[in-house]
């Protein structure tokens, strides 16, 4: 029996087992990006369903194998007979009983009945069978030759080589979908932090000005102008939260994470950004479009089209099939009587060959559609090894015309932060007014914005180089 000490020690432990179990499910989960592709690439929604798809490949590799897999059946049939069906058969009676007939006087010397002129004398009605039939039976059967299943075999498993190239190129596409949401998240507290310093320079400017306007030494005016720029300002936090909210509920969904649980990014802008900024671009000097992910599915969909076609044509070749069947057969009136007859055994082996004469030119259809396949597909390599060119230059555009908007939007902030800093100086020495304040401020958020919106633009650009490149 236990003793109140361990009963309270079990108890407390319960109890903070409880706790702590609650406390770690309340904790939002922090992700650096790389952490973030990882987890993209198990539990987003689009990479599960392409590993589906995977599964179904595996899966109809063995069901392709099971076509050359010798088959076995047993089966069991019982009929019964409330009226045994009958069959006329041609009359070999009659020819040998006629001397007793014309004997007994009941045909004449021209051979017609006498007595029974309705008696049919060329057919005569016979029952075959008992009224109970029981028959078991084992059926088996083996494919010996047929030239389509090896081709089929071998496409099975080039379609699973496809299945695995896209899962693959998802998971890719799924990494520039995470990045992307990840950045504009960062972009977006990057914001509120800007904006929340703002708002402790406006309070801190806005303090200065009140006493001044007590002291006599500023204008009503002037107060005001600065409580409607602070009320502009947290009217604007509430908008950059909004966005904020959205951002992380995007990257949530392209990440495959529960929507209702925190989340929290360890990666800071800065670092997103740091080879973004200083990396060389290298151009088309080294690079090949079969680096890309979707390359290869294309060249897997090209030889798809020639085993398909070898399948058409190996479809002319002749099959080979054997088959066997042993079965036990009772016929009975009284089925469960054994001393009526015996049981009746069948036993046949044989090979069944098949050859193709004439398939009203389906074949040929056939082919006409697969060579067509191919030369889609062959046109759409050519189309993609272009595309991949053109948006790689595009791609390294991009980033230079990024890299320089973000030197200018650096430089312009510092412009702006130091109009701002003369014009709070003027205005505090009694020399500036509170409109030229205003302006600077409001000029200064301007090139925050832009410099935000320049990041922004920065970053995306890189990834979109990377996905080019296919090195993301």
């Amino acid at each position: 029996m236990l003793s109140l000490k361990h009963i309270l020690t079990l108890s407390l432990t319960l109890l903070f087992g409880f706790i702590a179990c609650i406390t770690a499910y309340g904790q939002e989960q922090s992700f650096t990006m790389e952490e973030a592709f990882a987890y993209a690439e198990i539990h987003a929604g689009e990479v599960r369903m392409v590993q589906a798809d995977l599964a179904e490949a595996e899966a109809q590799i063995k069901e392709t194998t099971s076509i050359g897999i010798p088959k076995v059946n047993g089966s069991i049939e019982y009929q019964h007979f409330p009226q045994i069906p009958q069959t006329l058969f041609p009359n070999f009676v009659t020819p040998s009983v006629f001397d007793v007939l014309a004997s007994e006087r009941l045909v004449n010397d021209m051979g017609q009945v006498v007595q029974n002129p309705n008696l049919p004398i060329e057919f005569i009605p016979l029952r075959f069978g008992l009224k109970n039939n029981l028959t078991a039976g084992v059926d088996a059967s083996a494919l010996l030759f047929d030239a389509t299943f090896f081709i089929a075999l071998k496409g099975a498993r080039l379609y699973r080589n496809l299945a695995v190239k896209n899962v693959d190129q998802t998971k890719y596409q799924t990494r520039s979908k995470v990045a992307k949401a990840y950045l504009a998240t960062l972009i977006a507290q990057r914001n509120l932090e800007t904006l929340q310093k703002n708002v402790d320079n406006l309070e801190v400017t806005l303090n200065e000005t009140t006493v001044l306007y007590n002291e006599g030494f500023a204008e009503k005016l002037s107060v005001d102008r600065l409580q409607l720029a602070r009320n502009n300002l947290a009217a604007q936090r509430e908008s950059i939260l909004q966005v904020i909210e959205i951002s992380e509920n995007v990257l949530k969904f392209q990440m495959g994470y529960p929507i209702s649980e925190s989340l929290a990014l360890s990666t800071t802008l800065e670092e997103a950004l740091g080879t973004a900024r200083v990396e060389e671009l290298t151009g088309l000097e080294n690079f090949s479009p079969s680096q890309r992910p979707e390359y290869a599915t294309l060249q897997i969909s090209d030889s798809l089209n020639q085993i398909d076609l070898k399948r058409i044509k190996a479809g002319y070749y002749p099959s080979l099939v054997a088959f066997g069947r042993h079965s036990q057969q009772f016929q009975r009136d009284n089925l469960f009587d054994s001393d009526e007859s015996p049981r009746l055994p069948t036993t046949v082996v044989g090979v069944t060959l098949n050859v193709p004469i004439f398939d009203g030119f389906s074949k040929r259809a056939e082919k006409e559609r697969a060579l067509a396949r191919t030369e889609k597909t062959r046109v759409q390599i050519e189309a993609f090894e272009q595309s991949a060119r053109l948006a790689l230059v595009n791609a390294e555009a991009s980033v230079r015309n990024a890299r320089l908007n973000v030197e200018l939007r650096e430089s312009s902030i510092a412009l702006a932060e130091e109009i701002y800093r003369v014009a709070q100086i003027k205005f505090r020495e009694g020399v500036g007014s509170s409109l030229e304040v205003n302006s600077a401020q409001s000029e200064l958020y301007q090139a925050q914005d832009s410099l935000t919106s320049a990041l922004y633009d920065l970053a995306t650009a890189y990834v979109d180089y990377e996905d080019a490149l296919g090195e993301l």
